[in-house]
């Protein structure tokens, strides 16, 4: 999106793909649509072919917000079910989107708030996992409860034919940090659930 809601990290990622007419869609960082036209015939048989691929690995989001720092904590998990090849190509990345953003009388969902810094993919082999931790400030004007992560393997390589691959990809939400809260006889621990601000046993 431009305007009021531009981050560097979304610009660079348009330049990244050459993204310089809307709405344009890319598909596993190979092939994209843009322009009008139909789109949901277009993007379902995109979306179709793309479900049918094998993918070599999995990814896991677990993301928590702290209210009281007003930070967040994401953990990004890959788990290798198969050997993959060329890992010093590939590419960790992670973004925050916020959903239910209003820009010139228009609702926009999944909106970029901050583009993360990559991290390398170090394991290769089947069975192998690597966990990713970051943090990040939730800043003035952002909504926590339409925060979410989203994360991607991607290769980054001289070889055209594999070159902004996006292996697999995974969302999560941005769930409230529950802390724990010791009674004053030191027995019972009480979790608090600040959305309800109940106590939850």
């Amino acid at each position: 999106m431009t305007g009021q809601f531009d981050v560097p990290g979304s610009v660079a990622r348009r330049h990244y793909y050459n993204a310089n007419g809307w709405p344009t869609v890319w598909f596993d960082g190979e092939s994209f649509i843009r322009g009008g036209g139909n789109y949901y015939q277009r993007f379902l048989a995109k979306i179709n072919e793309a479900s049918k691929q094998l993918v070599p690995l999995s990814v896991k989001v677990d993301a928590q917000l702290n209210s009281r720092e007003q930070r967040a904590q994401i953990d990004v998990t890959v788990n290798l079910a198969e050997n993959v090849e060329f890992p010093e190509e590939c590419v960790i990345r992670m973004v925050i989107v916020e959903d239910g953003l209003t820009y010139r009388n228009r609702n926009f969902d999944r909106t970029v708030r901050e583009v993360l810094s990559d991290e390398s993919l170090t394991v290769s082999a089947a069975g192998e996992s690597q966990i990713v931790s970051k943090s990040f400030p939730v800043l003035e004007g952002w909504d926590p409860t339409n925060l979410s992560v989203v994360a991607w393997v991607q290769r980054e390589s001289d070889d055209p034919g594999r070159n902004r691959y996006v292996i697999n990809a995974a969302q999560g939400d941005i769930e409230p940090l529950l802390p724990v809260i010791q009674s004053s006889w030191g027995e019972i621990k009480l979790l608090f659930d600040p959305k309800s601000e109940t106590f939850l046993r």
